[in-house]
């Protein structure tokens, strides 16, 4: 149709996806080059179109590292009174974790713990998480005051409460000392 000017934005979606976590502005600067190519062809990308392209460039890498990033995941296992249990019988090193969803404090602890995990792939630290708007009758149990509460426990005996705490040195240390590290 007259006017219309067709855009290399299906070429970008089909390079991105062949390239994975390649450079997307390296694609960009290619396509770019390829204007005059299009030009010859009669396919002219607008400015609009390529400024599209820039906008998006950023937030497509966001992505494909953030989605990269999600298989270093922290593990921990959903609150149960029996696995509890059976972890103290056992003598495990265990850190209650009591959070929210909607909580930052609890998202930066969260952070501290996968680099903890990622740290020391090798570490016995079982880390249960009681969600504090739902597992409210372990809240009280525990006595965290509000969420972001962490517990250490050496067996069944607690060893170390914290709440609030996002340092990740104090962290560290507290479970580095329950380890005997």
């Amino acid at each position: 149709m007259p006017g219309l000017h067709p855009t290399p934005s299906l070429s970008l979606k089909s390079s991105v996806a062949s390239a994975g976590s390649a450079n997307v502005c390296n694609i960009l600067e290619a396509q770019e080059s390829d204007q005059d190519h299009l030009t010859n062809t009669g396919l002219r990308p607008t400015r609009l179109s390529m400024n599209f392209l820039r906008f998006f460039a950023p937030v497509i890498t966001a992505i494909v590292l953030f989605t990269s990033l999600q298989a270093h995941a922290l593990e921990a296992e959903s609150f149960t009174k029996e696995r509890f249990d059976a972890l103290q019988a056992e003598g495990a090193p265990i850190l209650v974790d009591i959070y929210a969803t909607w909580c930052p404090t609890c998202a930066k602890q969260r952070e501290v713990l996968e680099t903890y995990q990622n740290e020391n792939p090798d570490s016995e630290l079982v880390i249960l998480e009681v969600d504090f708007d739902d597992q409210k009758e372990w809240v009280k149990h525990f006595k965290a005051p509000r969420q972001s509460t962490l517990l250490l426990f050496d067996g069944s005996e607690q060893v170390w409460f914290s709440v609030a705490e996002t340092r990740e040195d104090k962290i560290f240390a507290a479970i580095g000392e329950l380890l005997g590290q």
